[in-house]
């Protein structure tokens, strides 16, 4: 018993340890807030909504200020819309997106993957993809100017 827990366990640690079986992606999108200078700019958030999901963000008051964000979007959809309650206003953003499920192997199993994020409807002034695939080694997806 103790050696088939042994080389069960190495099986593990072999299938983790090798290149395919680290999963980069992720179902979060990195959201800058900028300034037109392009630096980051700190925005008071009150609240986040993700109207797909029906969830609410919100920040403790002491961390209330970012310029910087990670948000999920919905594995099971191909939208997911957030509204977002700043202290420069209320603004909305309709992100798409694709998923695709991939067998990477036996021993790693399937992962899912993000891609061609790109916005489909906003109210903000200024936003951008800079990033299409969902990345958990990218920091930022999306760009906000204000």
């Amino acid at each position: 018993m103790r050696l088939a827990s042994l080389f069960f366990l190495l099986g593990c640690v072999a299938c983790l340890s090798a290149p395919d079986c680290i999963p980069l992606s992720t179902n979060e999108a990195g959201i800058e807030f900028k300034n037109r200078s392009n630096q980051p700019l700190a925005t008071g958030i009150q609240r986040i909504t993700n109207l797909t999901s029906g969830i609410v963000y919100t920040l403790t008051p002491e961390n209330d200020t970012t310029s910087y964000i990670r948000l999920p979007m919905a594995p099971d959809r191909d939208t997911t819309v957030l509204r977002f309650v700043t202290d420069l206003g209320i603004d909305t953003v309709a992100l798409s997106y694709t998923t695709r499920l991939t067998v990477v192997s036996p021993e790693c199993g399937a992962l899912r993957n993000f891609n061609d994020l790109r916005v489909i409807n906003t109210s903000f002034d200024s936003i951008r993809v800079i990033n299409p695939l969902l990345r958990s080694n990218v920091r930022t997806h999306v760009e906000i100017v204000f």
